[in-house]
């Protein structure tokens, strides 16, 4: 086997299985969110979303919460790239009130969102009453957020337990699910038989 070939195998066959194996993750997670929501989002008060759980719908509408702008993460090299690298963390709690405005505020909810990359769309999100989003648990939120800012307002955060709500994002739907995983048992077997190639030679 030629040494072009042998680079040719190795490619596709690291490459083919890796992507075929993240490809086949990625229609378990959607099929787990599929699963786990309704068509239409259920209205909840962040309060309530803390303290009782989303329940057996991830897709809600979210009300009475104080976004903690103050708190809120979002890498500069980020603002230049395409809307899928974007990406701010903001912490939300229930809202604010002159007795709470005086305790220190606890990260229980963080609103994920590609939308909010500019001064003005951050200040208009600020002074709306409610959003809407998809918990969602594979977002690297603990390598993102590691500001002072961040730190000094949630010294004792336990990302583990912290929710993460996607802004604007829907449950994705069984077309999604099922050309993932399909993808997925395509894929994977073409990078195995590479990887086999390889490694025979």
């Amino acid at each position: 086997m030629s040494f072009f070939e042998n680079r040719a195998n190795r490619a596709i066959g690291f490459g083919g299985t890796l992507g075929g194996i993240l490809l086949l993750i990625s229609s378990y997670t959607a099929f787990t969110q599929l699963s786990s929501s309704k068509n239409e989002p259920q209205t909840i008060t962040a309060q309530q979303l803390i303290t009782e759980g989303y329940g057996d719908n991830l897709f809600m509408t979210v009300t009475n919460y104080t976004p903690l702008l103050n708190a809120m993460i979002v890498k500069e090299d980020d603002i230049e790239r395409s809307t899928m690298n974007r990406g701010v963390w903001v912490p939300i709690t229930p809202k604010r009130t002159s007795k709470s405005v005086k305790k220190r505020p606890e990260c229980k909810v963080i609103l994920y969102s590609r939308y909010l990359y500019d001064p003005e769309q951050i200040n208009a999100f600020s002074r709306t009453k409610e959003f809407t989003g998809l918990v969602v648990d594979n977002i690297p939120v603990g390598d993102k957020i590691n500001s002072d800012a961040f730190s000094s307002i949630f010294p004792d955060a336990d990302f583990d337990n912290i929710l993460i709500i996607e802004h604007n994002k829907k449950p994705p739907g069984y077309l999604k699910v099922v050309l993932l995983l399909l993808a997925g048992l395509i894929i994977t077997p073409i990078g195995l038989m590479g990887l086999y190639q390889y490694f025979k030679n």
